[in-house]
Order: C-alpha cells, then sequence, then structure tokens
C-alpha cells in the first residue's frame, strides 16, 4: 500500500541519516584527536621557546666574554622568533579547529534531531498502517 512504501521510503532516509551521522562523529573523533596532537606540539614549542629564552639572558650575560657568545645569541634570537611565529600559526589552527568541532558537534546533534523527528513520524505511520489494516 501507498503508506508502507512511505513508510519503506522514511526508513531508508532515517539509514542515510543515522549513516552521514556515524561519520561526523567519528570525523569529531579524528579531529579531538588531531587538536590534542597540536595542543601537545604547542607545549613542547612553547618549552622549548622558554629554554631558549633562558639560555639566551645567559648568554646576554656572558656577551662580553666573547663574539662566540653573540653570535649564538643572535642565532637564539632568531629562533625564539621563529618558533614565537610557529605558536602563533598553530593557535590560529587550533582555533580553527576548535571551530570546526564545535560546528560538527552541532550538525551532528542537529541530525539526531532529525532522526528523532523521522523515528516519531515512521512511529505514527506504522501505528495509522496497524489501525488502517485492523479496519480492513
Amino acid at each position: 500500500s501507498r503508506l508502507k512504501e512511505h513508510l519503506n521510503e522514511q526508513e531508508e532516509r532515517l539509514k542515510t541519516v543515522e549513516g552521514d551521522s556515524e561519520r561526523k562523529d567519528q570525523r569529531i573523533q579524528e579531529l579531538h584527536r588531531l587538536l590534542g596532537g597540536m595542543e601537545q606540539e604547542s607545549a613542547a614549542l612553547r618549552e622549548t621557546i622558554r629554554s631558549r629564552e633562558e639560555e639566551l639572558g645567559n648568554l646576554r650575560r656572558m656577551r662580553d666574554e666573547g663574539r662566540e657568545g653573540e653570535e649564538r645569541a643572535q642565532r637564539l634570537e632568531k629562533e625564539v622568533a621563529v618558533l614565537k611565529e610557529k605558536i602563533h600559526h598553530l593557535d590560529d589552527m587550533l582555533k580553527s579547529q576548535q571551530r570546526k568541532v564545535r560546528h560538527m558537534i552541532e550538525q551532528l546533534q542537529n541530525s539526531r534531531m532529525v532522526i528523532q523527528e523521522r523515528d516519531r513520524v515512521i512511529q505514527e505511520l506504522e501505528e495509522k498502517v496497524a489501525f488502517l489494516e485492523a479496519e480492513v
């Protein structure tokens, strides 16, 4: 009957939406893992900067002792500048990824609401079909 066809169509749509929802769940997990790695890299870079700045401070104090310290200090200053730039880019990437994850979570929640609504419609249709079949 037409109602059964409609019910079957709704069930197929529901399966498609559920599949999409699972894929989004997996993508969110992957992004969380990537964010964790990026946060670890950021922490490691910050520690490297702290170490280099400490060494740079020591070298500046020893600057008068020779040219080698001055050259090392210049290299460290450049390295610190590069590391700060890397952290800046990493922070930008982290913020971007966090926005993507939040957006995907919102999409997933919306998909789940659609699934719940379709489940409700399917249940109503099944009840109507059962009622109509009982009348016949």
